[in-house]
């Protein structure tokens, strides 16, 4: 069922269970950019409460244009029931650790409030596996004075367990519970319970086919695993992921045909034929999925 994104394979950051390269900073930020509201309600549930959601505003295409040495993930402006001004939320996606990154967050800080004069909360998005606890500020001090303290939400998925979301059907929470903290023998009934969630949402197709995309991106089962996953599925549910699946498999085909339509060749096709192939995926799906001949898939 595995399949990457081909818009999103970049040379960025490796992912050991596909070891595929992928530029996950780029897929978190396009799915949360499109889930923000859910974001918030699913991971900041007091700050949703209080946000004015019809006031939502994307700056961070804006403030990228200025062409500054630092540019934000995403940087969201919206009105607050506690503030009578904007308040701008800054989110910033990390798929790799990196140290003291609270004073890089903080310079992010400073550049927003003196462009914008308005409060700015920060979060950090931790998506690596590292078994380490990130900082969610830093303080600068001197035994006379108290200089600065800086402080952000932090979310660090891989300290998120995964059930704790279980009640929380949202579409960032189903996708984010891929990353979250989860024993090696529970990786099956993660998968089971995210589209057991998919199927209680109300979505659109093309909002499925993203979910399905990043599941299946971050959750590939092996073969003794797929087994494991249709025996505990029962004869509806199996019916409603293949149907999940079989949306999602023909998207990828349609967008591998219209690259290929574009360039005038069938190289976006051939790409997809690839990416399945890299994941293990059966030279009869490939056949299915890409309408490559079975010689074409071999050559590849």
């Amino acid at each position: 069922m595995a399949f990457v994104d081909v818009d999103l394979v970049e040379g960025k950051c490796r992912n050991s269970s596909i070891e595929k390269w992928i530029d996950h900073d780029k897929l978190f930020k396009k799915l949360t950019r499109r889930f923000f509201v859910e974001f918030m309600q699913g991971f900041y549930p007091e700050l949703a409460r209080d946000m004015d959601i019809d006031s939502v505003r994307f700056l961070d295409k804006e403030d990228n244009k200025r062409k500054k040495t630092k540019i934000a993930d995403m940087l969201v402006e919206a009105k607050f029931a506690f503030s009578k001004n904007s308040v701008l939320i800054h989110i910033e996606f990390k798929a790799q650790r990196v140290r003291g990154y609270s004073r890089k967050v903080y310079e992010y800080f400073n550049r927003f409030y003196e462009e914008h004069g308005n409060a700015v909360i920060s979060i950090v998005v931790h998506t690596h596996d590292v078994n380490v606890t990130e900082e969610s500020g830093f303080v600068l001090d001197t035994p006379y004075i108290k200089i600065l303290e800086f402080n952000h939400f932090t979310l660090q998925l891989s300290r998120e367990p995964w059930r704790k979301y279980l009640d929380k059907p949202n579409p960032l929470t189903v996708a984010f519970m891929t990353k979250m903290s989860y024993q090696a023998e529970e990786k099956v009934d993660v998968k089971i319970e995210c589209f057991r969630m998919l199927e209680s949402l109300d979505l659109g197709d093309e909002d499925y086919n993203i979910l399905i995309s990043f599941i299946e991106t971050y959750l590939v089962l092996n073969e003794e695993e797929e087994t494991i996953f249709d025996k505990k599925l029962d004869k509806k549910e199996v019916e409603k992921v293949m149907e999940f699946i079989t949306s999602y498999e023909l998207r990828g085909r349609e967008e591998g045909f219209k690259k290929g339509e574009r360039k005038g060749e069938r190289k976006g096709i051939e790409q997809v034929a690839k990416n399945l192939l890299e994941v293990g995926d059966s030279i009869d799906k490939i056949i299915r999925v890409t309408g490559l001949s079975k010689e074409r898939i071999l050559e590849l």
